[in-house]
């Protein structure tokens, strides 16, 4: 058992709800396989309201870095000292190294996703039309990186505007890439028809919507390739009924493992992440079945 001391570099991973999460066992367990005298911890924070005190509580304490996860990635970048070209770009902060007292932002989600994805289709994200289920934190991340790397077509649907102002901003950096549908919208279901692969960046399928699905089933086609950002449960409602249409799918674990390993590397500069994080996810699922 990891002793803390009064050295002792915390991460806190700042989101709500976080009892899903299998994050600070991951990175805790690779922090003891690495030697390094760091730990990992969940900060649930109710009220989006409180943030600002959160942030100002935080500046004071022995913190190395932070993690963050919905729905506080977009209103992070507020509380930034500075960041990275590419996430001053995506809007959006997933990661931030503390370091002589400056917070310093950064965002691994889309790098995760993008490799999952290369990992498990077999082949390049280029040259392929995407559909993003929600326009969130997680969506921005991926989808700008999915520009970056040769998408033909990026669709951002979401209940609300916010999957127009994202779209618009793709296209401020990638003219003509992206287009925006609303769920509620006649054309949506021809836009899910067109797409190759099918993103859920909306959360929907997680705690506490378990029984939700961000589309009908019946929308699916076999030739789809379905993702879904959620790892808790491994297997969403989207993805099951995707699985029983045909579709190959792929479920959040990749994205997880490798976004968690280059968050690693940002607070500590150790290498060697991936192996134990590997090893301890599969712990984990066993322990799960």
């Amino acid at each position: 058992m990891k002793l803390i001391t009064a050295t002792t570099k915390l991460v806190g991973l700042i989101g709500m709800p976080l009892g899903q999460t299998l994050s600070p066992r991951l990175q805790n367990e690779t922090y003891l396989e690495l030697g390094l005298d760091f730990f990992y911890l969940p900060i649930e924070l109710p009220n989006f309201d409180d943030f600002p005190q959160l942030v100002a509580g935080l500046r004071t304490m022995n913190f190395g870095g932070l993690a963050v996860t919905k729905p506080y990635k977009v209103e992070m970048m507020k509380h930034l000292d500075d960041c990275e070209k590419i996430t001053k770009l995506i809007g959006s902060c997933n990661t931030v190294k503390i370091e002589d007292g400056k917070w310093i932002g950064y965002n691994t989600d889309g790098v995760g996703a993008l490799r999952s994805l290369r990992e498990e289709m077999g082949r390049d994200v280029s040259g392929l039309k995407y559909l993003s289920m929600g326009a969130g934190g997680s969506a921005r991340s991926v989808c700008f990186e999915l520009a970056g790397t040769g998408a033909t077509k990026i669709v951002l649907a979401d209940v609300n505007d916010s999957c127009h102002k994202l779209a618009d901003e793709i296209n401020r950096n990638f003219p003509g890439l992206a287009e925006a549908v609303l769920t509620g919208d006649n054309g949506y279901q021809a836009k899910v028809r067109e797409a190759d692969v099918l993103l859920n960046m909306s959360g929907l399928g997680m705690a506490p919507y378990l029984d939700k699905t961000p589309i009908p089933q019946d929308w699916i086609d076999p030739r789809h390739i379905c993702f879904d950002a959620v790892y808790n449960p491994a297997k969403t409602r989207f993805l099951a009924e995707a699985e029983q249409k045909g579709c190959r799918t792929i479920n959040g674990m990749g994205m997880l493992v490798y976004q968690a390993v280059a968050q690693v590397k940002i607070w500590t500069g150790q290498d060697g992440a991936e192996q134990y994080m590997q090893k301890s996810l599969l712990r984990i699922l066993a322990e799960n079945h």
